[in-house]
């Protein structure tokens, strides 16, 4: 359901209701009524007034309120130009989406520049951080105001009111089909009696608002002359304003903004026109005009004198631009495109003859144009300094244009003659931006020939210089043949390695038993002396004192024979070549080797001596050695010699 409490404006609280001064028609239901009346700016509060918008327009005033918000009016504070700012329904525009959809419809109006719609500028931030509009100057009075004003003659004559539909349906005709206004009612059309033009303000406004926030927070009043769909929180479409243009043209033929058909009630109304305007006012969409377009052309039809040659100009520079334009400013996917983006998309393919056009804008003296750039005007120029400038690429073809003599602002690419010396300057540009990217990359590949060359010659150059330290230290032959194979494996099988063993027994100094014979003869026992690195000699071993066994028992002195031991050591040979090939690769000569052991009857290797080669060597044939595991046998020790030759 709607809200019809009062909607919450800057100041509204202290505001007096409507003394009825500037409207107060006395007319039947459904007829004018002084809610499409703006109120006169002497009855509203002023909170804004002094200060600076965007650091660049200071407010003077305020000019009226209606069902959008309020209307102030601005001056720049250099050059002293005049501007409206809207300043929409606090609830409005606070909210990144609403922001952005409004500003997006801002850069789309601003690239069109439609005759019969307020041209804005821009948009800042105001009061609280809300979004407010900056467009050209509300020149007049409201279309509201005006019916008031000749309200006793009942309704316009017929070429007033074509006057005034014309350029007015004309601007919406040439938006995208994605941007409508919503919300075409009398009070925000503003007639200037002075030019005799009418204009539709806040299109932006009034699109964003309705897409956003619907119409929740508009009073009952602001809903009359609004299409069925969009009192029902629709978002607006081109046939929305279909629905809006025909009840201002029936409001200004019959006075009534019912369906009702104009011809029985306007003289100069045909039954044709009756009958096209009473379809515009179908309340399905599907029975309306599609379009502005096709509502215009069956106005034409019916005799209805609208100024289609200016349309059709129109349409030959814009038309073809469209729908490449709804594209990319496609509401819906969320519009980012910058200025000079859509300029762009509006520029057409044409040739120009660049002579003549500076030639023809020679003899215009008169210094009417502005040119707006950087936030900043620049002017007045006459038509000849501005080509000067754009010939010398001063000012671009997305910058703007003024003209002081009839308002109007457009993109200088748009223009013409300044157009058509800002795309040959951009042309220019091109050309010498591409020639020296061609000869950068002309230089590049020269420079990248010659580093592939260079790290060729460099590969080259470190190959041989490889190749020579390699032939300069390669042993030779006769020492490659005295070293013969190089692994302990291919010296084992190549005979180079023979292993000769013998096994000896050492005599164990006597004990001599004390007290009972059968006791057992434990002599003092003595730790074996250890390396640094916890290996014991052959002699340390040896000559330790042992448990000889109980003699009342016999205790055998069987030992391990020969055999046996060089079946062991035999089987563990490869533990020992280790040591070999690391003697030999270190440069030691070896020729015959011989270890020592002393073994235990548990079959552990007590100690070992390696007799011959390097510290090195010895320690490692002594360590590999004390790991060799023997079989078991009586005796409590016994002493065993191995040797191996290296030829």
């Amino acid at each position: 359901m709607r809200n019809n409490a009062p909607h919450n404006r800057p100041g509204r609280e202290n505001v007096p209701e409507n003394d009825g001064k500037a409207c107060q028609p006395q007319l039947k239901s459904r007829r004018f009524d002084d809610s499409m009346c703006p109120r006169e700016a002497s009855t509203l509060p002023n909170p804004f007034v002094g200060q600076v918008l965007a650091s660049r327009f200071r407010i003077e005033s305020v000019l009226a309120e209606d069902a959008l918000g309020l209307i102030l009016v601005a001056k720049e504070l250099q050059g002293e130009r005049p501007v409206s700012v809207r300043v929409p329904n606090a609830e409005w525009f606070r909210d990144p989406e609403g922001t952005k959809t409004l500003r997006a419809v801002l850069k789309i109006m601003a690239r069109h520049n439609a005759p019969g719609l307020v041209t804005p500028l821009g948009s800042a931030r105001g009061s609280g951080g809300q979004r407010w509009v900056l467009s050209e100057p509300m020149r007049g009075m409201t279309l509201a105001q005006a019916l008031i004003t000749g309200r006793d003659r009942g309704s316009l004559p017929l070429k007033h009111a074509t006057r005034v539909i014309d350029k007015l349906s004309q601007g919406l005709a040439q938006l995208p089909a994605n941007v409508a206004h919503g919300m075409v009612r009398s009070d925000f059309v503003w007639v200037d009696a002075q030019t005799k033009q009418a204009r539709l303000s806040d299109l932006a406004v009034a699109h964003a608002a309705l897409c956003h926030y619907g119409t929740t927070s508009l009073p009952d009043s602001a809903l009359a002359g609004l299409a069925p769909e969009i009192v029902n929180g629709q978002r607006p479409t081109p046939a929305s304003d279909v629905f809006g243009v025909a009840s201002l043209l029936a409001l200004m033929l019959t006075g009534e903004q019912d369906a009702v058909d104009a011809s029985t009630h306007h003289p100069e109304v045909s039954a044709e026109l009756g009958a096209v305007i009473l379809q515009a006012l179908a309340p399905n969409p599907a029975d309306r005009f599609s379009d502005m377009t096709r509502f215009r052309q069956a106005l034409a039809r019916a005799g209805l004198g609208l100024d289609t040659a200016e349309e059709k100009a129109a349409a030959v520079s814009v038309q073809s631009a469209l729908p490449r334009l709804e594209a990319a400013a496609s509401l819906d996917s969320g519009l980012h495109a910058s200025v000079s983006e859509v300029a762009g998309g509006l520029q057409p393919s044409r040739k120009f003859d660049i002579s003549k056009i500076v030639e023809r804008l020679r003899n215009d003296p008169n210094p009417c144009w502005l040119v707006v750039r950087d936030r900043l005007d620049h002017g007045p120029f006459s038509a000849a300094e501005l080509a000067e400038r754009v010939i010398a690429g001063e000012y671009l073809a997305n910058h703007i244009l003024v003209d002081t003599e009839t308002s109007r602002r457009q993109s200088l690419g748009d223009h013409p003659d300044f157009g058509a010396l800002a795309a040959n300057r951009a042309r220019k540009e091109r050309q010498k931006k591409e020639r020296a990217a061609e000869a950068r990359a002309i230089k590049r590949e020269k420079l990248m020939q010659r580093a592939k060359l260079v790290i060729v010659a460099v590969g080259l150059l470190g190959l041989v210089a490889a190749l020579g330290v390699w032939l300069l230290n390669r042993p030779a032959p006769e020492a490659e043949h005295e070293a013969g194979p190089t692994s302990i494996e291919e010296l084992y099988a190549a005979g180079k390695i023979v292993v000769e063993s013998e096994v000896g027994l050492l005599p164990d100094e006597p004990v001599r038993p004390t007290g009972n014979a059968k006791t057992r003869r434990k002599p003092a026992r003595r730790a074996v002396p250890a390396s640094s690195d916890g290996r014991a000699s052959y002699e340390d071993a040896m000559s330790q004192a042992v448990d000889l066994g109980d003699v009342s028992k016999g205790g055998g002195q069987a030992r391990l024979t020969s055999a046996e031991v060089t079946k062991v050591m035999n089987a563990h040979l490869k533990k020992l070549l280790g040591c070999v090939g690391s003697e030999l690769s270190s440069g030691g000569k070896l020729t015959t080797v011989q270890v020592d052991l002393a073994i235990a009857g548990s079959g552990k290797v007590l100690g070992a001596s390696a007799r011959q080669g390097s510290e090195a060597f010895k320690r490692c044939i002594e360590t590999k050695t004390n790991l060799i595991p023997f079989p078991t046998f009586e005796a409590p020790r016994m002493g065993a010699r191995f040797a191996f030759k290296v030829r």
